[in-house]
């Protein structure tokens, strides 16, 4: 009999979030146990990582766009006085204005 219970202990295996993740690299050669880990939102010696991971807390799925990349093809809100109100393409704006940190909105 087959129980699953949910949140429990996740099954055996290798398949670590790193091997979709955009900070990893991995570098593996011809046998398994030839796999090299390192993340690059960690710090040396720390970004070298031993074991298949399950859960990391700055996980970023690589084929998902990132904030930069959706900047790049947003549409901005411009008021200013005298001028018309409307939406500016990213081309279209100064290179200081094209990328915000979220403390500048």
């Amino acid at each position: 009999m087959h129980i699953n219970v949910l949140g429990g202990t996740a099954p055996g295996g290798d398949d670590s979030l790193c091997a979709t993740c955009r900070y990893a690299t991995t570098i593996t050669g011809s046998r398994p146990s030839e796999k090299v880990v390192e993340c690059a939102r960690l710090s040396a010696p720390l970004n070298r990582i031993r074991f298949p991971v399950k859960g990391c807390s700055d996980y970023h799925h690589k084929s998902a766009p990132s904030i930069r990349d959706m900047e790049d093809l947003a549409w901005v809100l411009r008021t200013r006085a005298g001028r018309t109100i409307g939406f500016v393409q990213p081309k279209d704006l100064p290179p200081e204005e094209k990328h915000k940190t979220s403390g500048d909105y």
